[in-house]
């Protein structure tokens, strides 16, 4: 499975604050992945740090620009740039599931001065609240290990009502590769997009998430 963190850059929630690329690559620095990873996502340390939306394993999957990396003090210093010195509210909403690891994403986020909260939620509400473009903020989870096809994660993450990006990068990439069967030029595609939503910090792309018995 892959923990995601997905931004609200189009704006269609009431919060239009993820509309600027600044401030959610200030979210995404200011995620300490690697201290999270060790002490809070299941598996005392055995889930990947990952690199895209999609893991090696995934068919077509490549990636190429890397996420923001964490670096809170210089996530301070964009966030007063974009005008918000003295932080923001955010509503963190938070699939049930990865309730723990939404609440540890916010504590990071209050150590900025973001004011997070977390709301979490059963599956059945959130379907039907991203359906509605109500998310600012989401965390959740999503098992790449029973749909291996990275076709299956660009309709999961930019298909209809899902798609909290709008971006016609993505798009192009997603309906090009859907109609390509080479394996080489279907790869690039999919690299194009991958590349396309690090560089513009649509998606955080978490860690895996490890099945703790």
């Amino acid at each position: 499975d892959i923990v995601y963190v997905t931004l609200d850059a189009a704006g269609r929630s009431k919060n239009k604050v993820m509309t600027d690329q600044r401030v959610r690559k200030v979210v995404m620095m200011a995620i300490n992945r690697d201290e999270l990873i060790k002490h809070i996502v299941p598996g005392h340390g055995t889930a990947v740090k990952l690199k895209g939306i999609c893991l090696e394993s995934t068919y077509d999957c490549t990636y190429g620009v890397p996420p923001a990396e964490y670096n809170a003090a210089e996530a301070k210093k964009l966030m007063a740039e974009a005008g918000f010195a003295n932080g923001f509210d955010l509503v963190v909403d938070v699939h049930e599931p990865v309730r723990e690891i939404g609440e540890a994403i916010a504590g990071e986020l209050r150590k900025i001065g973001i004011k997070a909260t977390v709301n979490p939620m059963p599956l059945n509400v959130y379907v039907k609240r991203r359906g509605e473009g109500e998310f600012t903020m989401f965390v959740g989870f999503y098992p790449t290990s029973s749909q291996p096809d990275t076709m299956n994660l660009f309709d999961f993450y930019f298909g209809q009502d899902r798609d909290y990006y709008k971006d016609d990068i993505i798009l192009k990439a997603q309906q090009e590769a859907n109609l390509e069967f080479n394996d080489e030029k279907r790869r690039k595609l999919y690299l194009d997009g991958i590349n396309r939503v690090n560089e513009m910090n649509y998606i955080l792309p978490f860690s895996t998430l490890p099945a703790a018995y």
